[in-house]
C-alpha cells in the first residue's frame, strides 16, 4: 500500500511538471519517422547521425502532425522510467530509502530532461529494464542473460556509445553470454542493409561521422555547481558503500556502481546535460539502496548529505519550471514555419517535388511531402565531414526532378555558404513569390 501511494504521488508530481510546462520535440523526432512512413531508407536515402532504433520506435506516432502522440509518448516513457526505478527500489531498498530515491529522482529528472524527447531519456527505459531483470530469479540464467543482452543491443542501434552498458552485466555476471543477442542483432541489421544497398552509408553515417563527432570540441552544457554537488555525492556514496561492504562480488549494490560508472561513461565527450540523465537515476538507485543497508550514526550523516543534494535538486527543477513555462518556445511552435506553411498551402503544390534551402524540415512534415535530398539537415560538423554537401545537394535537385524550392527568410546560417547552390537555384528556378517569411521559387 505504501508502495502504491508513493508511486501515485510521484506520477501525479511528474506529470503535473510535464504537462504544466512546454514539451519540446526536436525535429528529428518527427522528421525522420516521418521518412522512413513514407518509404525512406535510413542512410540510403537520407543522412542520419542516429541509429535506426531511435526513429523506427517513432514511426506509429508520425502521422500526427500535431505532436499530440509523440508527447504523450514522451510523458509515458517518462512514466515508465519512475515505475522502473521505484519496482527496482521495491526490492532493494527500506520504505525511506523508496520514498527519498523517488522523490529526488522525479525532480531531477524533470531538470536534465528539460522536458526534451531525447534518445537518452527512452534508452534509460530499457537499462532499467535490465537492470530490473537481472535482480529476478524467475527467469532461467541463460535466458535472462540473452535477454539482457537482447535490450543492450537495441540500445546500440539508438546510439553506439549505449553499447557501454553492457560492460556492468558481464562483469557481474562474469560472462560474454550477452553479446551473443547483440552480435546477432548487429548482424541482421548490417545483412539488411547490405541487401537493401545501404550497408556502406549505414557505416559512414552511424559508425564513422559519430567517431569523427566526438573529436569535435565542444562545450559543457550541464551547470558546473549541478555537477560538481553530484560528483560529490557520488564519491562519497562510493566511499560508504566500500565501508559497509560485508558480501562478496555478487552483491547486488556492486551491480548498481557498475552502471553508474559505465551510465557515468555516456557523459563523455558531449556533456550535454541530458547525457547525465542515465547516471543521475542510476545515482538515486545507488542513494536508495544505501540509505536500506547503512546503520546508525553512519546513516544519520548520510542522509544529512543527501537531503541537501535533494534540496539542491529540488532548486534546480524549480528554476527549470520557471525558465520552461515562460522563457522556452518549442521548436515545432516556430511562428515563421507556421505562417510559411500556412501561405504555401494556399499554393497549388500538392503534386510538387518540394526542396527546403535551411534546415526547416518541419515544412516537408507538416506538408506531408518527404524530402528529395540526401542532407535535409546541414549543421557544421556535417559540412565538415560530408566534404561534398553543398554538390550532392545541388546533383540532387536535378537528379530528383525538384520543381519548388523555397527559402525561409532569414537564410539558415548553416546554409550561407553555399553559393553554388543558391546561384544554381537563382538560374535554373523562377522566383514567383516573396513575403516577409520566404521566397519561392519554380522551375
Amino acid at each position: 500500500m505504501f508502495i502504491l501511494l508513493v508511486f501515485i504521488i510521484l506520477v501525479f508530481t511528474q506529470f503535473g511538471l510535464i504537462v504544466t510546462t512546454n514539451i519540446n520535440i526536436f525535429p528529428e523526432f518527427f522528421f525522420f519517422p516521418f521518412m522512413i512512413s513514407k518509404g525512406q531508407l535510413m542512410y540510403r536515402d537520407f543522412a542520419v547521425q542516429h541509429g535506426p532504433f531511435s526513429y523506427l520506435l517513432l514511426v506509429p506516432f508520425s502521422f500526427d502532425k500535431s505532436l499530440l502522440t509523440l508527447k504523450t509518448f514522451y510523458i509515458l516513457v517518462q512514466t515508465a522510467n519512475l515505475f522502473l526505478l521505484l519496482l527496482i527500489l521495491k526490492k532493494s531498498t527500506s520504505k525511506l530509502g523508496l520514498l527519498i530515491g523517488g522523490v529526488i529522482f522525479t525532480f531531477l529528472n524533470f531538470y536534465l530532461s528539460d522536458n526534451n524527447l531525447w534518445d537518452e531519456i527512452y534508452a534509460t527505459s530499457f537499462f532499467l529494464l535490465a537492470f530490473y531483470l537481472s535482480g529476478t530469479e524467475k527467469i532461467r540464467r541463460s535466458l535472462k542473460l540473452q535477454i539482457l543482452g537482447l535490450l543492450m543491443g537495441l540500445t546500440t542501434l539508438m546510439k553506439p556509445s549505449f553499447g557501454i552498458m553492457i560492460v556492468p552485466i558481464i562483469l557481474f555476471y562474469r560472462t560474454f553470454l550477452p553479446l551473443i543477442p547483440m552480435i546477432l542483432l548487429w548482424l541482421f541489421v548490417v545483412t539488411f542493409y547490405f541487401f537493401n544497398n545501404g550497408l556502406y552509408q549505414f557505416i559512414d553515417n552511424y559508425i564513422l561521422l559519430n567517431k569523427f563527432y566526438i573529436t569535435q570540441p565542444g562545450g559543457f552544457w550541464l551547470e558546473r555547481s549541478f555537477f560538481n554537488f553530484t560528483m560529490t555525492v557520488y564519491i562519497f556514496s562510493l566511499l560508504v558503500n566500500l565501508l559497509i561492504k560485508k558480501k562478496g562480488w555478487n552483491d547486488r549494490l556492486t551491480l548498481t556502481v557498475f552502471f553508474t560508472v559505465s551510465s557515468l561513461l555516456l557523459f563523455y565527450p558531449g556533456f550535454h546535460k541530458t547525457s547525465f540523465y542515465a547516471f543521475s537515476t542510476f545515482l538515486n538507485i545507488l542513494i536508495a539502496q544505501l540509505i536500506g543497508r547503512i546503520k546508525k550514526p553512519l546513516l544519520f550523516f548520510y542522509l544529512v548529505v543527501v537531503l541537501f543534494y535533494g534540496v539542491f535538486g529540488l532548486r534546480k527543477a524549480k528554476h527549470q519550471y520557471v525558465y520552461l513555462d515562460s522563457n522556452r518556445t518549442p521548436y515545432s511552435e516556430n511562428k515563421t514555419v507556421s505562417l510559411i506553411v500556412e501561405e504555401l498551402k494556399k499554393l497549388p503544390i500538392e503534386k510538387k517535388r518540394l526542396y527546403v534551402l535551411g534546415n526547416q524540415t518541419e515544412i516537408y512534415f507538416l506538408l506531408d511531402k518527404p524530402a528529395q535530398v540526401y542532407f535535409p539537415f546541414v549543421f557544421p560538423f556535417v559540412k565538415t565531414y560530408f566534404k561534398t554537401v553543398e554538390a550532392r545537394l545541388t546533383k540532387d535537385l536535378a537528379r530528383n526532378k525538384v520543381d519548388t524550392v523555397i527559402i525561409p527568410k532569414p537564410l539558415d546560417p548553416n546554409y550561407r555558404s553555399f553559393s553554388r547552390l543558391k546561384n544554381h537555384i537563382t538560374t535554373n528556378f523562377r522566383l514567383i513569390k516573396s513575403t516577409k517569411s520566404f521566397d519561392l521559387y519554380k522551375k
